[in-house]
């Protein structure tokens, strides 16, 4: 007698941890489902779904053939499971073949890039191929090119090592300072050697003066490299560098990566005399 009471509690506790199982997988689906789609809709579709009724034997047979698409649930075939047309990793639902098109369109009704639109859908949704299908979409959508900074940048051309010492320089000024000071820079292109000189004035006649010291200790380079600032191209710096038979190289306007040599040495010294300001340092 005490068997057969032990055994109907234990069938009632059995049958109370299932119906629990089985409501707790429906909370799961009706919240996996994304907005503006009914779970209906892909609890009816999923039968039709070529691709999830073999998921679904995959699954339940654990049995995964070589194809493409079972490729990336053979790997997570320990965390997907069935409930009842609906195929599930964890809380996240794989969309049917009929309905990935809508989902997409509905992730991307705010038009948001590819990192944050593959962020919102890996959250509740998921199926072989859907990063490719993202990108595919944003980068083939007309407003999302409209409003975007192009991301192809242009190729690197590498600078030729000049032949001698200051045969090639770049100058560039960074600043101001909290002091109100600039500091001009003039590189050169073989040794990487700077030439550093703090100014109060960036005129271009003192630009000129600081140029005609540099250079009495170095010798005139054949080419200058410079930006397009308003003291580096005007006629009395153009008047100096002919007359001195230097050749004057402007970068390309709004790209400074064309003088990285002067640009990246620029960050350097911003940073020693952002750090000595902030410890109270001369510099």
């Amino acid at each position: 007698m005490e068997e057969s009471y032990c055994k109907n509690v234990y069938s009632q506790e059995k049958c109370e941890i299932s119906n629990i199982t089985e409501g707790y997988m429906d909370y799961v689906c009706e919240n996996a489902v994304t907005m503006a789609m009914t779970l209906d809709q892909i609890d009816k579709e999923s039968p039709q779904d070529k691709f999830i009724q073999e998921l679904i034997k995959c699954i339940q047979h654990d049995e995964w053939p070589k194809h493409q698409n079972s490729k990336m649930f053979y790997k997570l075939r320990n965390e997907v499971y069935v409930h009842n047309n609906i195929v599930l990793r964890g809380n996240i639902i794989v969309i049917t073949q009929g309905h990935r098109p809508k989902v997409l369109q509905i992730a991307h009704e705010t038009h948001q890039g590819i990192v944050k639109t593959k962020q919102i859908l890996r959250e509740i949704v998921c199926w072989p191929g859907i990063d490719n299908e993202i990108e595919m979409l944003i980068k083939t959508c007309f407003q999302c090119q409209l409003v975007s900074n192009p991301s192809q940048q242009l190729p690197i051309t590498p600078t030729e090592l000049p032949e001698t010492p200051w045969q090639i320089a770049g100058m560039d000024l960074t600043g101001p300072f909290p002091g109100g000071e600039y500091i001009l820079v003039v590189i050169d292109y073989y040794s990487r050697y700077p030439e550093v000189e703090i100014m109060k004035s960036i005129t271009s006649r003192c630009i000129i003066q600081r140029l005609m010291q540099i250079f009495a200790t170095h010798g005139l380079p054949s080419v200058i490299k410079t930006d397009n600032a308003p003291n580096m191209v005007s006629q009395e710096t153009t008047n100096f560098f002919t007359a001195n038979g230097i050749k004057h190289q402007r970068v390309t306007p709004y790209y400074p990566q064309a003088a990285g040599l002067v640009e990246n040495f620029n960050k350097t010294i911003a940073k020693c005399v952002k750090t000595a300001n902030n410890r109270k340092k001369k510099w």
